[in-house]
């Protein structure tokens, strides 16, 4: 199982905890093995989430390429991830892709493929908060729940 915990505009970000409380049930009902997926900028919050998790974890996290991260991607059961590059390089190479949709249009921004799923949020949001929400801590990318989210991966684990 691969994660992109990462996200270039924080609105776009899942909480950390969120994606290793994931892990973790996927890890103890499946065995799942996890790989971090991401860019340099992300290496710190690659070793958080490692920490939190307390299993092994495979980190690529600003490690390789894109050919690689993709032979990387090519090879995993499952992706979870935010809104991200990520998520689009796991679609394109046939694997199974959970993107967690915040404040940008799915219809126009999701990877093409017949094995995602993209999980949107119950409450509209405004197209401008793409970037920069300006909404208090109850911003539309954290009405994903662990279980939600968890139950999409499930399907192709």
């Amino acid at each position: 199982c691969a994660m992109h915990v990462g996200e270039f505009f924080p609105a776009k970000i899942w909480p950390l905890e969120r994606f290793v409380a994931v892990a973790k049930h996927l890890n103890e009902t499946g065995g799942a093995q996890i790989v971090l997926v991401g860019g340099k900028n992300e290496q710190d919050l690659a070793l958080d989430f490692a920490k939190q998790y307390g299993h092994h974890v495979g980190l690529a996290v600003g490690k390789t390429s894109v050919p690689l991260s993709a032979a990387i991607l090519a090879r995993c059961t499952v992706f979870i991830g935010n809104d991200s590059g990520p998520a689009h390089l796991a679609a394109c190479v046939g694997c199974p892709t959970v993107v967690l949709f915040g404040p940008s249009d799915p219809a126009k921004y999701r990877p093409l493929s017949t094995r995602t799923v993209s999980m949107l949020p119950q409450a509209s949001c405004d197209p401008k908060c793409n970037k920069i929400c300006t909404r208090s801590q109850t911003h539309c990318i954290l009405e994903h729940t662990v279980e939600a989210v968890a139950q999409a991966a499930e399907k192709f684990v």
